[in-house]
């Protein structure tokens, strides 16, 4: 799942949704991803200009975003799984 501090940034987001679309990596992000990055978005960039990157990330990765994704319990240490 890709994290609101990459989606933040136009470098490691461009880098992350072209390794998607070659089939390389499968990006996932929650609406609470979103909403956190749009809270955190640079300063410079407008808040409209920030939402159209984020309607295009929605339109292209349309299965990636989702209720949040739930990673699979490891064992503890200690105990066998």
């Amino acid at each position: 799942m890709l994290d609101a501090n990459i989606i933040r940034g136009q470098l490691t987001t461009n880098i992350l949704l072209t390794l998607g679309e070659h089939d390389i990596i499968e990006p996932h992000w929650s609406q609470e991803v979103l909403d956190e990055a749009r809270r955190n978005r640079p300063k410079r960039m407008p808040e409209e200009e920030f939402d159209h990157r984020l309607q295009a990330m929605n339109g292209f990765f349309s299965g990636s975003h989702g209720e949040r994704i739930r990673r699979p319990e490891t064992p503890h240490a200690g105990t066998r799984g």
